[in-house]
């Protein structure tokens, strides 16, 4: 079954107009028929069941069948500091298949200064149809070290230097929790300093220095195992 995006699905509505971009893939990519079942989802998780009841040259009139309600009881939430936009659009299709609570991309010392959130949150939406994973993690702006600090839960930034490593103790009685990687280049000493001091525990892998992309993932892939999200 296609999955297709619509952000005004609601479980008190039955008809939805498909337009633009959706219209223009579930026509001409999927090229979808009269009658045919499809799914269409929402940014919170819910989605459902429809079938296409006319196709018109500039829309799709579609009728929801049935709603499913899925809770994604996430409790992982990431900062990722902002990189070259192929690998940070890699590390973003990589994060929603696996799930996450919320996306904080930052801007540190030796962060790349782009701004493309419009990109980011349809590179989101893409990797959703893709992945079926349908909670998406908008993103909202990018944050600085200091907004981050204010996170009210467990905070953990993964640094090349820290005498201790991650292991399950770490998330004793961790309802919510927050982790930090950096670029390339690594957290500076003063940002380390910084972030112990708003009482984030620095951490480090059992094994080499990882590429920023490769970190995220091999961290959050960890981290899901021992809450037991995955």
């Amino acid at each position: 079954m296609r999955n297709t995006f619509i952000q005004e699905l609601n479980e008190n509505k039955r008809e939805y107009f498909i337009k633009d971009e959706e219209f223009h893939h579930l026509k001409n990519v999927c090229r979808i028929r009269k009658n045919e079942k499809i799914c269409g989802f929402n940014k919170s998780g819910l989605s459902a069941e429809l079938i296409i009841r006319e196709i018109k040259k500039n829309y799709i009139l579609a009728e929801a069948l049935k709603f499913i309600k899925k809770d994604f009881n996430y409790r992982i939430s990431i900062g990722i500091s902002v990189i070259k936009s192929k690998n940070f659009n890699f590390i973003l299709k990589s994060i929603q298949q696996l799930g996450v609570k919320k996306i904080f991309p930052f801007v540190s010392e030796y962060s790349i200064r782009i701004n493309k959130i419009d990109k980011w949150n349809k590179i989101l939406i893409e990797s959703a149809k893709q992945s079926g994973n349908f909670y998406i993690p908008e993103i909202e702006k990018i944050y600085k070290l200091d907004e981050l600090s204010e996170f009210k839960g467990k905070k953990i930034v993964f640094y090349e230097k820290s005498e201790r490593f991650l292991d399950e103790k770490i998330l004793n009685n961790c309802e919510n929790l927050l982790f930090l990687v950096g670029p390339e280049g690594g957290f500076s000493q003063g940002e380390i300093e910084f972030l112990r001091s708003k009482n984030f525990v620095d951490l480090k892998l059992r094994t080499n220095i990882l590429r920023s992309e490769v970190a995220v993932i091999t961290i959050l892939s960890i981290l899901k195992f021992l809450t037991g999200e995955i």
